[in-house]
């Protein structure tokens, strides 16, 4: 199995930084790990509606271009389905027995995923919580 997680921004917290070591160590005899940063992309601290569209559509366009051919796509997202452990175990066990081998996970800037992105994708919301619970 194979995991790319593709985040908006540098990880720039030691602490953060260091559990991904980790857990990407510990994860190492189960799947493949790869993770993807992309630059986000520079904005004022007041923006309009209409300047945070502009960004997310900027970001998202470079995610897209990590995004490789044939992966499950899942966005991890606020509005997302909310999993318990158990029922993202089952759901990545679902994509394996289907034959899909490779999962991608999408993490957005500070402004969150573009929508058009968010369409594309099957959205989880807890995810990204229990990422950080592990760390």
């Amino acid at each position: 199995m194979k995991i790319t997680i593709i985040s908006v921004g540098k990880i720039k917290e030691k602490y953060l930084r260091e559990g991904i070591v980790e857990y990407s160590k510990r994860l190492r005899p189960y799947c493949s790990l790869e993770i993807v940063e992309v630059d986000d992309e520079q904005a004022p601290e007041n923006l309009s509606e209409a300047q945070m569209l502009i960004v997310k559509e900027k970001e998202a366009e470079k995610i897209r271009k990590k995004i490789r051919e044939g992966t499950v796509v899942i966005a991890l997202d606020i509005r997302g389905a909310r999993l318990s452990s158990e029922g993202f175990a089952s759901k990545i066990e679902n994509y394996l027995n289907a034959g899909k081998s490779h999962i991608t996970f999408l993490i957005g800037g500070s402004l969150g995923l573009d929508d058009n992105l968010l369409r594309q994708a099957e959205i989880i919301n807890n995810v990204k919580e229990k990422l950080r619970e592990l760390i």
